[in-house]
């Protein structure tokens, strides 16, 4: 398996509504609250691609979902687990199909599934027929268990703040004192809503999942 990932300057999909402009913010939020864990590393195992079951994506036929379960915290297996949603676009040359090319969004708070779903530019010709190429939405983004930290309309109230925060480097002046009460506040719902989630998500715990998934693929 081979991973590329996207520059964090990456832009949302054109059309993303409050719930995925969510997802991205509180993805931020939570890099820079919690702490991590790194997992063991997992073995590839050709057999182990059973575990994820490829059915094609509601409205993008030529595109495969699926979803894989993964431990919340690998340290402590009792807290359960959380799925991961993937998508794939199978190589356009079965016979000469070398693996799987991994998508890693980047962002933080970019959707994998989105970018293969979308499908424009996403390779040349020639790697789309050498490879399966997969993208993944990160945990606590998109279609794998998103943050929730605020009502949608909450939301809308906070990016409106937002926009109208003056961006100083002066710590001193007042607009530095708003946005830190906004984000703080922000930050709050957060926690409030997702205490195991937000203290699972970041850097850290994206490698370990991606992990997961090249033993999944079996390639």
């Amino acid at each position: 398996m081979h991973v590329l990932r996207n520059l964090p300057g990456m832009k949302i999909p054109a059309g993303a509504g409050a719930a995925l402009r969510l997802s991205v913010i509180g993805a931020v939020v939570a890099v820079f609250l919690c702490g991590f864990a790194v997992s063991p590393h997992a073995d590839a195992d050709p057999e182990s691609a059973s575990l994820l079951k490829w059915v094609p994506c509601p409205g993008h036929e030529e595109v495969q979902c699926s979803e894989l379960s993964v431990p919340l915290d690998p340290a402590a297996p009792e807290l359960g687990t959380i799925s991961l949603a993937l998508a794939r676009r199978p190589a356009t040359d079965p016979s000469a199909r070398i693996g799987s090319l991994v998508l890693e969004p980047g962002g933080p708070g970019l959707s994998g599934v989105e970018e293969v779903l979308a499908g424009d530019e996403l390779s040349t010709p020639e790697v789309a027929a050498r490879y399966d190429i997969v993208g993944f939405d990160p945990r606590g983004v998109g279609r794998s268990e998103p943050l929730w930290c605020f009502t949608e309309e909450q939301i809308g109230r906070y990016l409106d703040e937002l926009a109208g925060v003056s961006w100083d480097l002066d710590p001193s002046t007042p607009q530095v004192a708003a946005f830190a009460q906004t984000a703080a506040s922000f930050g709050q719902g957060c926690q409030a809503d997702n205490p195991a989630l937000l203290q699972r998500v970041g850097t850290r715990y994206a490698a370990a999942d991606l992990d997961l998934i090249r033993a999944a693929l079996g390639d």
